[in-house]
């Protein structure tokens, strides 16, 4: 029998949304909602201070981060921000908080606007192999190198809250984006596969911690989407993912999309070129790419089950379990 540990409820709906935001505006008084900009996991408003200055409204997802964790969040970015890496400020309401409690116990934050278009947008426009496209992502391994350099100075407050994503944030009983073993898509054979697969992989995780792995807080979701382009310049935005991880998953996740097409041996080059510029990179950690890219085809596993239609769910199923076995049979685990 087929069966799937539902998480909590994490969407929102947009009504709700819209009058949660309509309330938390209201605590800071030089602003006003011009439009929704975006329905995701967290609902994203466009606002405006009485000059005219954009800045963005988010409505936090129920049931994802915790009000420590959201602040938690907001801290690292006001404190990288400061450090000169391009990135949202967080924006403080009247009473001098980050955070703005609204009614049904959601969560409203304000960050400051950033001009630029998406490099999902630009891969949109321009082909892969474009030299646009290249000199972004060898600019983007620059900026992951930049965020890992100044958080190694960050003082971690007392108070302070994120998700791990370590071995057992990955692989774990209870993996941060659910029991991906357990969708409801798989055979009982791709079951047995994938709990090999993660019965070995959590033994080379546990070898790299044990060689020196750099790990202390990432991004962890520093896909297209979340990548602003301001002239050729990447900027990486939506921090609500972040946690405390593998530095290396950092430079996976842009682009584990593109394996195994050709263009994904070079844009990984061209991160890496970008990211020593700027921090040293082990060739053992490097080596380890395709665990990595591997570990996000695993979790996106578990993901689309509380997120997407039976239909999707079947169809994203598919497509990642080819994408694993091509990686399994690249890597060698054993």
């Amino acid at each position: 029998m087929k069966c799937w540990i539902a998480l909590p409820e994490i969407t929102i709906n947009t009504e709700t949304a819209i009058r949660a935001a309509s309330e938390a505006i209201s605590e800071y008084p030089d602003y006003t909602i011009n439009n929704l900009l975006n329905v995701s996991e967290n609902i994203i408003f466009e606002v405006a201070d009485n000059s005219g200055k954009k800045a963005v409204l988010r409505i936090h997802r129920p049931n994802y981060q915790t009000s420590l964790g959201i602040l938690s969040e907001l801290k690292w970015m006001a404190f990288l921000f400061a450090q000169g890496i391009q990135t949202p400020e967080p924006i403080k309401n009247r009473c001098g908080q980050y955070i703005t409690p609204t009614t049904n116990n959601l969560h409203a934050t304000m960050i400051t606007w950033i001009d630029g278009e998406s490099l999902h947008a630009l891969h949109e426009k321009h082909p892969v192999d474009s030299p646009a496209i290249d000199k972004i992502y060898c600019r983007l391994g620059e900026v992951i190198a930049d965020i890992h350099n100044a958080t190694d100075s960050f003082e971690i407050p007392v108070a302070f809250e994120r998700s791990s994503w370590d071995i057992k944030g990955f692989l774990g009983t209870n993996p941060l984006w659910g029991r991906f073993w357990e969708n409801p898509v798989l055979t009982r054979g791709e079951k047995k596969f994938l709990l090999d697969l993660k019965s070995k992989l959590i033994t080379r995780l546990e070898q790299f911690l044990d060689d020196g792995a750099d790990y202390g807080l990432i991004h962890a979701d520093v896909i297209s989407e979340n990548v602003l382009v301001a002239d050729g310049y990447p900027i990486i935005i939506d921090y609500d993912d972040s946690g405390y991880g593998f530095r290396m998953y950092d430079l996976a996740v842009p682009i584990y999309r593109f394996y195994p097409f050709p263009s994904y041996t070079r844009l990984a080059e061209l991160l890496k070129i970008g990211y020593q510029k700027n921090r040293s990179l082990s060739e053992k950690s490097w080596d380890l790419l395709n665990v990595f890219v591997l570990l996000r085809r695993l979790a996106m596993l578990g993901w689309v089950v509380p997120r997407k239609s039976p239909e999707e769910i079947a169809i994203k199923t598919r497509d990642n379990l080819r994408v694993i076995e091509a990686l399994v049979e690249e890597i060698s685990l054993d």
